[in-house]
């Protein structure tokens, strides 16, 4: 299908159309002409004459126009032509069918349009991701990538589909890089496509997904890619993904470092950098894959040389912060990787040291002129602060808070000054709380252009602040009630609300609130919410004080309010009021002359609440005298979820302070209102072995694993493409320990990419046999034609394990366009540990500690078994034994017998003695093999079962 030179074909009757809808300014003109035109398209589908491909096209665009023109207003009208978008879509002409689908994406966000379609929308794309024209699977991947997400058919019907094209070797890399997008698109929408495979069938699919990495040549598919990966290390399982660290190490590096000039990566360069964005994605993907304390830099993940790529990456970033670069696009450009390229340092090299250096580099861009430098500066400092706690709060707290008093005061973005204030409250703690209040109710009071969500949100704030350090009764009731006095909130009552509950909560709060609400409400301009926290609080403990004012003053003081707030306060007014004549009946006949005013107010709950105390008053005067104090018995404390009592508030609020919500940004943010943003949901646990249970061995892994457990050098694995050689070295002065040297080589005339590996262990936690530790990484990339890397890794035997839970060799790579991945065992096992003695063992020494043994351990240390082996002789048998390590006697006493002895090392459980006989049954096909070892445990059968692999055919 050939694009042709021009999508559109000048379709004249639409720009005429939309010329006259833009002619017609009037609203009546407008939609007249719409509906002119729908009679139009009516009669022109209806014609039994049928319409060409240009005509049907035409319409259809109109139609797609008047949807967007009366802003989705119109869906009902434009239902009538569905089925000629379907029409459009069996056309075979790609600007017929590109109009199709883009009249059904502005279509498919009504629920009445997938109700009547989605069947055959479905059943359109399945045939158009099977064609093999390029342009139309684009075509179909642009459609699910945009509406993928509304209805799970999408998901149940399309994602092995797309999932083919996105692992199929013959996709050109465009269709790649969408059908990654589409997919992406499915799975967040229904994640149980993948969370519901086995196993092994998630693991092959992540396989195939993450070997599209060594197309990192290609950045337009790493785009696309990458974050596909982060959401299935996020959100599906992160350990296949960890062995991808080293791949976007080298990307990184070569982002930063290298100016590529390809054609094919030039689109991507941004003001001389490199593809700026793919730094930011990458690292928002490996964000996901280290942890926070960085224990899979420093532990079994990464080598040092991968460390140090990194580390190059944020010094280089590092850099862009001293250049002189006048062009201010540039200039944000080299901003924006590296602020992305710090959030990430503290990950690097988390110790003190640098997590405070970091700090004080960054504080220096506070005091920016560029509005984009500094926003970007106290976000990451938000982060780091988060993620790495009390050193990077103690550092700011010491050297660089007066700089954030000095930002607050004069800031007029309001951006801005949520950050600062965002910063400031993480920073509070029991040291600095009164000057931080102290600073942040200054800006309260003297910003005047702050919006009203953010002096909601600051009055939220201040006030948590002031209950978490509420230790001095005198501090707070100033600071709650300033706060008060400051917050013109009419639509969040919690600020005074909640200090209402501390003071009622809180006896000796009572009588001090009460004599500062006085003078606060003397003011003639009083804040609402101060208004309604203090009629509530004087009313409640007006005794308290009585010997400053008289219940008469605070009637009078609270006539004076009343006409200066809304109906909700007036009503908490006259409830006020009703408890004043409590404490003071003399009141009675001024309360009831202002009770009988409110009778006739506009507002029919004011009429009502007036009506029902006239008529308590009245009750109480004729019948009951102590009826109003019956029906106002005093406040009992509060009693909620949320703790009112200032000796045990401290730990909730410290917990609620530090969920502030975190917009993560990519690079430069420029000035945007605030969002509120979750934080990610946490990867499922890297310590489990379900990825070590869920590998498929590669056919013909014994032959290697074999070798290994006989050898300490030779070949693991060779085909056709790819040949393995190892090398095991064990430390002489711990012989637990030993490393571990796999050589690739390259056998295959073309060059293979992608190139990852990884050592998956039985498990990474609950007390594991063994521990594995990356020492360097292999090169993604082997030249053709003997091209080798190499990759090293060292294991410590912390305790006894058995063969069967050897550690596990997981290799992929792309060769020739072919994608091949190896999944074999590594034959590393307690034999492994074995360290020859300095003096040889004789007949005699042999039989006496065999005896000894026995005497002490029993059955207990003892296994026996039989191994099957063609044409064994004790002579084979003596070879074999000297090669593993064992210290074979030397003796013709026994025929057909071999006896062997050697000290199993562990770092954990310490040494332990084992003796071996095997003998040669007169089949000569089967050998008996008999342990005895110096431990209780499952020893002996450990070494039996690793004796009778290697010695059997």
């Amino acid at each position: 299908m050939a694009l042709g030179q021009n999508q559109q074909n000048n379709m004249k009757g639409l720009q005429l159309f939309i010329a006259d809808l833009r002619a017609n300014q009037k609203t009546k003109d407008h939609s007249r002409r719409i509906q002119t035109e729908l009679v139009n398209i009516r009669t022109q589908f209806s014609q039994k004459s049928g319409l060409n491909g240009y005509q049907r096209k035409k319409y259809v665009a109109k139609m797609a126009y008047i949807y967007i023109t009366s802003n989705a207003g119109m869906v009902p009208e434009l239902l009538f032509g569905l089925d000629q978008c379907f029409q459009l879509l069996k056309s075979s002409n790609f600007s017929e069918k590109w109009i199709g689908y883009m009249t059904l994406e502005l279509l498919f966000n009504h629920s009445i349009v997938r109700s009547r379609v989605l069947e055959k929308t479905i059943s359109s794309l399945k045939l158009d991701l099977t064609s093999n024209d390029h342009n139309v699977i684009g075509l179909a991947l642009n459609f699910v990538g945009i509406v993928g997400n509304l209805e799970d058919a999408f998901a149940d019907n399309l994602s092995e589909q797309i999932f083919g094209l996105l692992r199929s070797p013959v996709s050109s890399v465009t269709i790649k890089s969408k059908a990654c997008l589409a997919f992406l698109t499915l799975i967040r929408s229904k994640p149980t496509i993948f969370l519901n495979l086995q196993d092994t069938k998630r693991t092959l699919w992540i396989d195939r997904i993450t070997s599209l990495l060594g197309d990192e040549n290609d950045h337009g598919l790493l785009l696309s890619l990458l974050p596909l990966i982060e959401y299935i290390a996020k959100n599906i399982d992160v350990q296949p993904c960890l062995r991808l660290i080293p791949q976007l190490a080298e990307i990184l590096h070569t982002c930063i470092y290298v100016k590529s000039n390809t054609a094919k990566n030039e689109n991507y360069e941004f003001a001389g950098i490199p593809n700026p964005w793919l730094v930011g994605k990458c690292v928002a993907l490996l964000q996901v894959l280290v942890s926070d304390n960085g224990e899979n830099l420093i532990g079994s993940n990464i080598d040092q040389q991968t460390l140090g790529k990194l580390r190059g990456c944020v010094s280089k970033a590092v850099s862009y912060a001293s250049t002189s670069e006048s062009d201010p696009v540039s200039r944000n450009a080299e901003y924006s990787i590296m602020f992305t390229m710090l959030g990430f340092a503290c990950k690097l090299d988390p110790t003190n040291e640098a997590i405070s250096n970091s700090i004080t580099g960054l504080c220096e861009l506070m005091t920016s002129n560029d509005l984009n430098t500094r926003y970007s500066t106290l976000d990451l400092l938000i982060r780091i602060c988060k993620t790495n706690g009390a050193t990077a709060i103690k550092t700011i707290q010491n050297d660089h808070l007066s700089r954030l008093f000095d930002m607050l005061r004069p800031e007029i973005d309001i951006t801005l000054l949520r950050k600062i204030i965002d910063l400031l409250v993480i920073l509070t703690d029991v040291t600095n709380f009164k000057r931080i209040v102290q600073e942040l109710l200054q800006a309260l009071e003297s910003h005047k252009s702050m919006d009203f969500a953010l002096r909601e949100d600051l009055s939220f704030q201040i006030e948590k602040l002031i209950e978490l350090h509420a230790e001095d009764l005198d501090w707070f009731v100033l600071s709650s009630l300033r706060l008060l006095s400051l917050s013109t909130s009419v639509k969040n009552d919690h600020v005074w609300k909640r200090i209402c509950q501390i003071v009622v909560n809180n006896e000796p709060l009572h009588r001090l609130a009460c004599q500062h609400l006085i003078d606060y409400l003397q003011a003639p301009n009083v804040a609402e919410s101060l208004v309604k926290g203090g009629v509530f609080l004087l009313a409640e403990y007006a005794e308290s004080v009585k010997d400053k004012v008289s219940a008469g003053d605070l009637f009078n003081l609270f006539t004076e309010k009343y006409f200066q707030v809304n109906n909700m306060a007036k009503a908490m007014i006259l409830t006020a009021m009703l408890k004043l004549y409590r404490v003071d009946p003399q009141l009675s006949s001024v309360v009831i002359k202002f009770f009988q005013l409110e009778l006739n107010s506009f507002d029919v709950i004011l009429q009502t609440r007036s009506y029902e105390y006239l008529k308590i008053i009245q009750y109480s005067k004729m019948n009951d005298t102590s009826f109003v104090d019956k029906l106002f018995p005093g406040m009992p404390p509060f009693a909620s979820a949320k703790d009112t009592n200032l000796t045990s508030i401290q730990p909730k609020v410290q917990n609620e302070l530090l969920s502030i919500d975190d917009p993560y940004a990519n690079g430069v943010t420029a000035k945007s209102s605030k969002t509120t943003t979750a934080l990610p949901t946490p990867p499922r646990s890297r310590k489990n072995n379900k990825l070590y249970h869920s590998q498929q061995l590669t056919p013909g892994w014994e032959a290697g694993f074999k070798r290994m457990l006989i050898f300490h050098q030779g070949v693991f694995y060779q085909d056709s493409l790819i040949s393995i050689l190892f090398r095991i070295e064990t430390k002489t002065e711990q012989p637990s320990t030993s490393r571990i040297t796999l050589t690739y080589v390259n056998k295959s005339n073309f060059e293979i990419t992608g190139l990852s590996s990884e050592v998956i262990p039985l498990r990474a936690d609950n007390n594991p046999p063994y521990i594995l530790q990356v020492l360097q990484s292999p090169d993604s990339k082997l030249a053709a034609t003997n091209g080798r890397t190499s990759f090293a890794f060292e294991t410590t035997t912390r305790f006894a394990f058995p063969h069967e839970q050897s550690s596990l060799l997981s290799l992929q790579f792309k060769c020739g366009g072919q994608y091949c991945n190896h999944r074999l065992k590594i034959g590393y096992t307690v034999l492994s540990t074995l360290s020859p003695r300095e003096t040889e063992i004789d007949l005699a020494q042999f039989a006496k500690r065999w005896k000894s043994i026995g005497d002490s351990l029993g059955k207990a240390g003892e296994h026996v078994d039989f191994a099957k082996c063609a044409n064994l002789t004790a002579q084979k048998l003596t070879a074999t034994m000297s090669k593993i390590g064992f210290d074979v006697v030397n003796q013709t006493a026994v025929p057909n017998t071999v006896f062997a002895g050697g000290i199993i090392h562990t770092k954990s459980n310490g040494n332990y003695g084992c003796l071996l006989k095997l003998k040669v049954l007169t089949s000569e096909t089967d050998v008996e093999i008999v342990c005895k070892t110096t431990s209780t445990e499952d020893l002996s059968r450990f070494v039996v079962g690793c004796v009778k692999k290697a010695v059997e055919n």
